[in-house]
């Protein structure tokens, strides 16, 4: 070049901006692990409030039916919403009913986040929550529960989002044992139909 400057090798800027962003997504992971293994180790050993710190809470049947209510709607949009009414909430004596609606949300998948965030906010202040939850999600997830207003496809939909929602529980801690991932598979292969499959293979050996 005239100026004296040597040329840089084409695609070379190209690739250090790939350097770059590589190096942003490893630091971003990295502080993602960080924060799962955080909110583990919390799940694992939550220190949860006494009695009078929750009797200082809201216990009214108002304002509990209202959050049971909008629990049943869990999805991305009232997430914040429902972790900021549980900080101010004693569900002390609605931890069965929160249970229920819990698992009877047809989660999507963009849902899953935001079902795993509640439950954890729950787990980390009723010690009996994570006990009741565990059965009840294991329930949804072998298609056991029923509700008089589904249809299939709300309650093909429920199944599969607590299928999903099960190993993510136990991934964060708020399911400590894993005992639920066999039950579900016992129950599934048990309702599958192999007849159809022994009666092809029969067939194409004849």
């Amino acid at each position: 070049m005239g100026n004296g400057q040597e040329a840089q090798p084409e695609g070379a800027g190209t690739s250090l901006d790939g350097i770059k962003a590589g190096i942003d997504q490893v630091s971003a992971a990295c502080t993602a692990l960080k924060a799962q293994r955080e909110a583990r180790a919390a799940n694992l050993d939550p220190q949860r409030p006494g009695d009078s710190d929750l009797a200082r809470l809201d216990s009214s049947i108002k304002k509990n039916g209202a959050f049971i209510k909008k629990l049943r709607q869990l999805g991305t949009d009232n997430r914040q919403q429902l972790l900021a009414e549980a900080a101010k909430l004693n569900l002390t004596k609605y931890v069965s009913e929160a249970v229920s609606a819990l698992a009877e949300v047809p989660l999507k998948n963009s849902d899953i986040s935001a079902a795993v965030d509640v439950a954890a906010a729950l787990h980390a202040r009723y010690l009996d929550f994570s006990a009741s939850f565990g059965p009840a999600i294991v329930k949804a997830a072998t298609g056991s529960i029923k509700v008089p207003s589904d249809d299939e496809r709300i309650a093909a939909r429920r199944q599969r989002g607590a299928l999903r929602l099960l190993p993510e529980l136990v991934a964060a801690g708020i399911l400590s044992d894993p005992s639920g991932f066999l039950t579900v598979t016992k129950t599934l292969i048990s309702g599958l139909d192999f007849t159809k499959d022994r009666e092809a293979s029969l067939h194409n050996a004849t």
